[in-house]
């Protein structure tokens, strides 16, 4: 079977499960992966014949995607900020959206050596790539689950980016930082009631644990971040946190009564509400 034959076998048995512009990706990315071709390659190359072993690997993960396992899990692998980062179903795979928190963070931080910590940490992509971006930074994570933190561990020696990751219920146990420059989070915050509205490939394989929160106190990590930041931060600090872009005007009324100021809401590229910063 030659390269033209399989990509659009490929497509055809999987347009139940993804859009067209999907599949256009998702073919480009494991050949990608599995042969080192890029989109140019697969154009120049379609009539070439696949070895067999090739063609068996192809097969597979296009078996995987047809459980509605996300690709980033079925190749061990996502990108984030420039950065290869391990990934597997203990942590959710990094998003754009979250890219677009991190660079408001350098932007406003990157002279100095600000202490950064940043809570419900999953694979590490955040306070890593934060690292990377400010050398001089110290940057420290904390989740909840020890398959996250061996992970982000691995990614950080994998790496070699400096950050130490502390496994910590932050609804229970008192971080253990003080005079901190920056906090940054990206909590559970998708209510029980919008789980219907996600994707099949989220709600069946990433983490629910990371993912959702009650629909009766869906802003609860933020009433405790708020508190955290409030004990933890320097006068100044800041505090930047991905949030629903449905209770964007509640997480800024938590904070405000907290005593934060000079909260700032920002949009993502997909024109939703997406993060929001606050000053102690």
């Amino acid at each position: 079977m030659n390269i033209s034959t399989f990509i659009a076998e490929f497509k055809s048995s999987l347009s139940n499960h993804y859009s067209e512009g999907e599949l256009e990706q998702l073919s480009i990315h494991i050949f990608e992966d599995v042969m080192g071709y890029r989109r140019i390659d697969l154009a120049l190359k379609k009539d070439e014949e696949l070895p067999e072993v090739i063609l068996e690997k192809l097969k597979a993960i296009t078996s995987e995607l047809k459980s509605n396992k996300p690709i980033q899990y079925i190749l061990g692998y996502a990108w984030f900020a420039g950065i290869k980062f391990k990934v597997n179903p203990a942590v959710l795979i990094p998003r754009q959206e979250t890219e677009e928190l991190v660079e408001w963070i350098v932007k406003e931080n990157s002279i100095g050596s600000p202490t950064v910590v940043d809570i419900c940490s999953g694979s590490g992509c955040i306070g890593i790539a934060i690292k990377k971006m400010i050398p001089l930074s110290n940057v420290k994570g904390i989740d909840i689950s020890t398959s996250a933190i061996e992970l982000s561990r691995d990614n950080s020696d994998t790496l070699d980016i400096k950050v130490d990751f502390l496994e910590a219920d932050i609804l229970k146990l008192e971080i253990p930082y003080r005079e901190v420059d920056i906090i940054v989070s990206n909590p559970p915050y998708v209510r029980s009631s919008e789980a219907a509205l996600m994707k099949a490939n989220v709600l069946e394989h990433e983490p629910h644990l990371a993912l959702f929160v009650t629909d009766q106190d869906p802003l609860l990590f933020y009433k405790r971040l708020a508190k955290i930041g409030k004990e933890s931060l320097k006068p100044g600090g800041k505090m930047y946190l991905e949030i629903n872009e449905n209770l964007g005007k509640e997480t800024a009324e938590i904070l405000e009564l907290i005593g934060f100021h000079d909260i700032s809401i920002r949009k993502d590229l997909n024109d939703k509400f997406r993060m929001i910063r606050a000053v102690k």
